[in-house]
């Protein structure tokens, strides 16, 4: 005895909600295909940021609160090749971070922990070719919302490499501009989950265990 049409209806509509549903996610992890996620460690992390072969420093320090909420401190110093002298030297400069609108905001990167969920975290990412690219980084963020153990909203930063020539007051010649802002599609506790579900980026500690 053939079913209802009803029924048939009812089931179409529950097969295309259930493949929306999934296919959400992987559309996310489209904007970084072909990128690696570079592993990183508490203190000194030697990556060439800027793709020119010498070894800059990404330096990952612990601020310790004795309670949930320590967070990491992350700086980028870039190693250029000076000729301003006769005897051509290498000098180290600060890589600090500029918003959208091209200001200033900040020198480091700090990460945000909670007992139970990470809200603030980092990637830093390259693409798999060709590898003397510089460097991308992306900023996770998920608000507070009512407590740290909350599924919240939450919503990456990216940031690229920019180097300027002009010599400009107040502005350095190398720094990290945010190029864009990317919404999550669902709501996470933990940070980390988001970069791995949204943006098909995985861990990248090799010091630390993914809670």
């Amino acid at each position: 005895m053939p079913k209802p049409r009803w029924r048939l209806v009812i089931a179409l509509v529950i097969l295309l909600a259930t493949i929306s549903a999934n296919s959400a996610a992987p559309e996310q992890t489209k904007a970084f295909k072909g990128f690696e996620v570079i592993p990183l460690r508490n203190g000194p992390n030697e990556i060439d940021i800027n793709g020119d072969g010498l070894k800059d420093l990404i330096f990952i320090a612990w601020r310790e609160n004795y309670n949930a909420h320590g967070f990491d401190i992350i700086t980028f110093y870039l190693q250029v090749k000076s000729d301003h002298d006769i005897q051509p030297k290498e000098e180290w400069y600060l890589v600090p971070f500029f918003d959208e609108g091209g200001v200033p905001d900040k020198t480091s990167l700090k990460t945000e922990m909670g007992a139970d969920c990470i809200l603030s975290d980092i990637r830093v990412i390259r693409p798999v070719s060709p590898k003397k690219g510089p460097v991308t980084i992306v900023v996770g963020i998920r608000d507070l919302g009512e407590s740290y153990a909350d599924e919240a909203s939450i919503k990456f930063l990216v940031y690229e490499l920019r180097y300027t020539k002009e010599g400009i007051p107040g502005k350095p010649p190398y720094y990290f501009q945010q190029s864009k802002t990317i919404p999550g599609q669902e709501k996470y506790c933990d940070i980390n989950n988001a970069f791995q579900r949204e943006l098909g980026l995985g861990w990248y500690r090799t010091d630390r265990k993914k809670e």
